[in-house]
Protein backbone atom coordinates (compact mmCIF):
# COMPACT_ATOMS: atom_id res chain seq x y z
CA UNK A 1 0.00 0.00 0.00
CA UNK A 2 1.28 3.35 -1.04
CA UNK A 3 0.76 6.26 1.48
CA UNK A 4 -0.07 9.70 0.01
CA UNK A 5 2.56 12.36 0.54
CA UNK A 6 1.95 15.01 2.33
CA UNK A 7 2.80 17.59 0.01
CA UNK A 8 0.32 19.11 -2.24
CA UNK A 9 1.82 18.64 -6.09
CA UNK A 10 -0.73 20.66 -7.99
CA UNK A 11 0.12 22.47 -11.52
CA UNK A 12 0.87 25.71 -11.97
CA UNK A 13 -2.30 27.32 -13.11
CA UNK A 14 -4.33 26.16 -10.29
CA UNK A 15 -4.05 28.26 -7.23
CA UNK A 16 -4.28 27.24 -3.86
CA UNK A 17 -6.69 28.12 -1.69
CA UNK A 18 -4.65 30.18 0.55
CA UNK A 19 -3.48 32.72 -2.19
CA UNK A 20 -6.71 33.43 -3.69
CA UNK A 21 -6.88 37.17 -3.69
CA UNK A 22 -2.84 38.06 -2.40
CA UNK A 23 -1.27 39.89 -4.98
CA UNK A 24 2.49 41.16 -4.54
CA UNK A 25 2.36 45.15 -3.61
CA UNK A 26 4.78 46.11 -6.95
CA UNK A 27 1.66 44.58 -8.89
CA UNK A 28 -0.81 46.91 -7.69
CA UNK A 29 0.52 50.22 -8.98
CA UNK A 30 1.90 49.51 -12.18
CA UNK A 31 2.66 52.78 -14.22
CA UNK A 32 0.62 52.80 -17.30
CA UNK A 33 2.35 52.47 -21.10
CA UNK A 34 3.84 54.79 -23.04
CA UNK A 35 1.19 55.33 -25.79
CA UNK A 36 -1.13 55.76 -22.97
CA UNK A 37 0.66 58.56 -21.42
CA UNK A 38 0.71 60.32 -24.19
CA UNK A 39 -2.77 60.14 -25.22
CA UNK A 40 -4.51 61.71 -21.79
CA UNK A 41 -2.13 65.19 -22.49
CA UNK A 42 -3.03 65.04 -26.62
CA UNK A 43 -6.40 64.51 -25.85
CA UNK A 44 -6.58 67.53 -23.48
CA UNK A 45 -5.18 69.52 -25.71
CA UNK A 46 -7.79 69.21 -28.43
CA UNK A 47 -10.48 69.33 -26.13
CA UNK A 48 -8.59 73.22 -25.40
CA UNK A 49 -8.31 73.39 -28.95
CA UNK A 50 -11.74 72.84 -29.77
CA UNK A 51 -13.44 74.62 -26.36
CA UNK A 52 -11.18 76.96 -25.39
CA UNK A 53 -10.89 80.67 -25.43
CA UNK A 54 -6.85 80.14 -26.20
CA UNK A 55 -7.32 79.47 -29.70
CA UNK A 56 -10.70 80.23 -30.96
CA UNK A 57 -9.92 84.02 -30.12
CA UNK A 58 -7.08 84.00 -33.04
CA UNK A 59 -10.77 83.13 -35.21
CA UNK A 60 -12.14 86.23 -33.72
CA UNK A 61 -9.65 89.07 -34.05
CA UNK A 62 -9.44 91.22 -37.03
CA UNK A 63 -5.76 91.56 -37.01
CA UNK A 64 -5.06 88.07 -37.13
CA UNK A 65 -6.24 87.48 -40.79
CA UNK A 66 -4.98 91.50 -41.70
CA UNK A 67 -1.38 90.10 -40.85
CA UNK A 68 -1.51 87.30 -42.50
CA UNK A 69 -3.10 87.96 -45.57
CA UNK A 70 -0.30 88.99 -48.57
CA UNK A 71 -2.17 90.38 -51.66
CA UNK A 72 -0.98 89.66 -54.93
CA UNK A 73 0.14 92.75 -55.74
CA UNK A 74 1.78 95.17 -53.49
CA UNK A 75 3.76 98.65 -53.62
CA UNK A 76 7.13 99.11 -53.70
CA UNK A 77 8.73 102.62 -53.43
CA UNK A 78 12.40 103.45 -54.18
CA UNK A 79 14.73 106.82 -54.66
CA UNK A 80 18.13 107.64 -56.08
CA UNK A 81 19.82 110.15 -54.78
CA UNK A 82 22.45 112.26 -57.06
CA UNK A 83 25.26 113.29 -55.13
CA UNK A 84 27.44 114.88 -57.23
CA UNK A 85 27.15 113.65 -60.70
CA UNK A 86 26.96 116.26 -63.13
CA UNK A 87 27.86 114.98 -66.76
CA UNK A 88 25.34 112.22 -67.03
CA UNK A 89 22.47 111.45 -69.94
CA UNK A 90 19.99 109.39 -67.82
CA UNK A 91 19.66 107.49 -64.92
CA UNK A 92 17.66 103.46 -65.73
CA UNK A 93 15.55 101.56 -63.14
CA UNK A 94 15.14 98.11 -64.02
CA UNK A 95 13.35 96.04 -61.77
CA UNK A 96 10.05 93.54 -61.56
CA UNK A 97 8.31 94.17 -65.04
CA UNK A 98 9.05 97.75 -64.64
CA UNK A 99 11.57 100.27 -66.20
CA UNK A 100 11.88 103.95 -65.03
CA UNK A 101 14.13 106.49 -67.18
CA UNK A 102 15.10 109.57 -65.64
CA UNK A 103 17.24 112.49 -65.19
CA UNK A 104 18.04 113.56 -61.09
CA UNK A 105 19.84 117.19 -61.04
CA UNK A 106 22.98 116.92 -58.34
CA UNK A 107 21.81 116.95 -55.07
CA UNK A 108 18.16 115.98 -55.86
CA UNK A 109 16.17 112.83 -55.38
CA UNK A 110 14.08 110.67 -57.20
CA UNK A 111 11.53 109.03 -55.70
CA UNK A 112 8.74 106.74 -57.23
CA UNK A 113 6.08 104.04 -56.36
CA UNK A 114 6.01 100.75 -58.33
CA UNK A 115 3.22 97.93 -58.19
CA UNK A 116 5.29 94.92 -58.11
CA UNK A 117 3.44 91.25 -58.30
CA UNK A 118 6.59 89.09 -57.75
CA UNK A 119 10.32 88.92 -56.17
CA UNK A 120 12.91 90.07 -58.52
CA UNK A 121 15.95 92.41 -58.65
CA UNK A 122 16.63 95.79 -59.36
CA UNK A 123 19.39 97.38 -60.74
CA UNK A 124 20.05 101.08 -61.30
CA UNK A 125 21.93 102.25 -64.79
CA UNK A 126 23.75 105.45 -65.48
CA UNK A 127 24.44 106.61 -68.53
CA UNK A 128 26.70 109.13 -70.07
CA UNK A 129 27.75 110.97 -73.56
CA UNK A 130 29.51 108.90 -75.68
CA UNK A 131 27.57 105.63 -74.65
CA UNK A 132 29.45 105.05 -71.41
CA UNK A 133 27.39 103.71 -68.61
CA UNK A 134 27.75 102.41 -64.70
CA UNK A 135 25.75 99.72 -63.41
CA UNK A 136 24.74 99.13 -60.14
CA UNK A 137 24.71 95.45 -58.26
CA UNK A 138 21.20 93.94 -58.20
CA UNK A 139 18.84 94.41 -55.28
CA UNK A 140 16.62 91.62 -54.49
CA UNK A 141 13.21 92.71 -53.25
CA UNK A 142 10.52 91.23 -52.33
CA UNK A 143 6.85 91.32 -50.50
CA UNK A 144 8.32 90.29 -47.71
CA UNK A 145 10.72 92.54 -47.28
CA UNK A 146 10.44 96.77 -46.29
CA UNK A 147 8.11 98.81 -48.61
CA UNK A 148 10.58 101.75 -49.37
CA UNK A 149 14.21 101.72 -50.28
CA UNK A 150 17.11 103.58 -51.34
CA UNK A 151 20.44 104.11 -52.67
CA UNK A 152 22.81 107.28 -53.85
CA UNK A 153 25.46 107.56 -56.48
CA UNK A 154 28.46 109.58 -56.29
CA UNK A 155 30.95 110.31 -58.76
CA UNK A 156 34.67 110.16 -57.84
CA UNK A 157 37.23 111.68 -59.71
CA UNK A 158 38.28 110.74 -62.97
CA UNK A 159 34.97 109.52 -64.11
CA UNK A 160 34.16 106.51 -61.58
CA UNK A 161 30.70 106.19 -60.59
CA UNK A 162 30.14 104.67 -56.60
CA UNK A 163 26.94 103.37 -55.81
CA UNK A 164 25.59 103.07 -52.01
CA UNK A 165 23.90 99.99 -51.21
CA UNK A 166 20.17 99.63 -50.67
CA UNK A 167 19.06 100.98 -47.77
CA UNK A 168 15.52 101.04 -45.70
CA UNK A 169 13.68 104.35 -45.52
CA UNK A 170 11.99 104.47 -42.34
CA UNK A 171 8.67 105.87 -42.10
CA UNK A 172 8.46 108.81 -39.49
CA UNK A 173 5.78 107.31 -36.90
CA UNK A 174 2.62 109.28 -35.96
CA UNK A 175 3.34 109.09 -31.67
CA UNK A 176 1.27 110.91 -28.99
CA UNK A 177 3.16 113.72 -27.33
CA UNK A 178 2.42 112.92 -23.73
CA UNK A 179 3.75 115.61 -20.78
CA UNK A 180 6.06 113.50 -18.75
CA UNK A 181 5.39 114.00 -14.97
CA UNK A 182 7.52 115.67 -12.80
CA UNK A 183 9.80 113.50 -10.71
CA UNK A 184 8.93 113.65 -7.12
CA UNK A 185 12.30 114.24 -4.60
Amino acid sequence: MSVPSLRCHSPPFVRLPCRVNVRPPMLLFLPPSLPSRLCLPLLFLLFYAHFGDGFRRRWRDDSFINRTFKPRRYKLTLSIRNHNVTDVRFFRLIGVDNTADFYVAPGDTFTNTYTVNRKGAWVLFVEFPGNRYAKSQRKMISRDSFPQWMMEVYLFPPDNVGFSEWYKIRRTKKRKRTQRKPKMT
